[in-house]
């Protein structure tokens, strides 16, 4: 509770931050500062009623009043509207993409922080930086090239993400998933997502593949 108090109250308008500080006090049983922080996320922007809906870390609230307030303060027909909004965003993004290259990528990856250059491997390459494509936005974070590279990876055409978007950088959930979306409506089946991460084991070394549990 005490971390993610901190981190709201060093980023005070991130949505994501209050509600993973509702999550740490609903664990902790402090339902009513839950519930309170609920609501200033939810004011903020957060919207996301079909994960809140099953969370099991608000499993404690769930049969709150309040709870059910709260959820009822999420307007289902303005998110729809939001959803049919973002489908023509994709397509305007799509058509762009498909005008430069042709193609209909099989899979579609997106490299993490220092990965950038396992996008050499790619040949017949066609690079667009995240800022030309309809929608886009711009990845700000250090390491992260912020651009598509289409082309062929031994024998199949891909599509990689060379830099993804983080909410830290002020970015909606919409704007993150964007991207992903605009692959798989380009065609692609299979998603590899890469990110650099470390641990405190001793035993681990630098480029040691990890299975993480979220």
């Amino acid at each position: 509770v005490l971390i993610a108090a901190k981190i709201v109250e060093l980023l005070p308008e991130d949505f994501l931050a209050r509600y993973n500080l509702a999550c740490s006090l609903a664990r902790a049983g402090k339902s009513d500062e839950a519930i309170d922080s609920l609501s200033q996320s939810i004011l903020l922007g957060y919207d996301d009623l079909a994960h809140m809906d099953v969370d099991p870390d608000l499993d404690s609230l769930r049969d709150l009043p309040d709870f059910q307030a709260l959820l009822g303060e999420i307007d289902l027909t303005k998110g729809t509207t939001r959803m049919l909004d973002q489908f023509d965003k994709i397509q305007e993004a799509c058509a762009y993409i498909s005008k430069q290259w042709p193609h209909a990528p099989a899979a579609g990856i997106i490299l993490g922080s220092g990965l950038g250059g396992a996008a050499e491997a790619i040949t017949e390459t066609l690079t667009i930086p995240y800022e030309d494509i309809p929608h886009f936005v711009k990845s700000t974070a250090h390491g992260h090239t912020g651009q598509l590279v289409c082309g062929i990876l031994h024998g199949v055409p891909v599509i990689v993400l060379e830099g993804r978007m983080h909410a830290y950088e002020g970015y909606s959930l919409a704007q993150i998933t964007f991207p992903v979306r605009v692959i798989k409506h380009l065609g692609a089946r299979l998603l590899i997502v890469t990110n650099a991460c470390g641990g405190m084991n001793p035993t681990y070394q630098a480029g040691d593949l990890m299975v993480i549990d979220d």
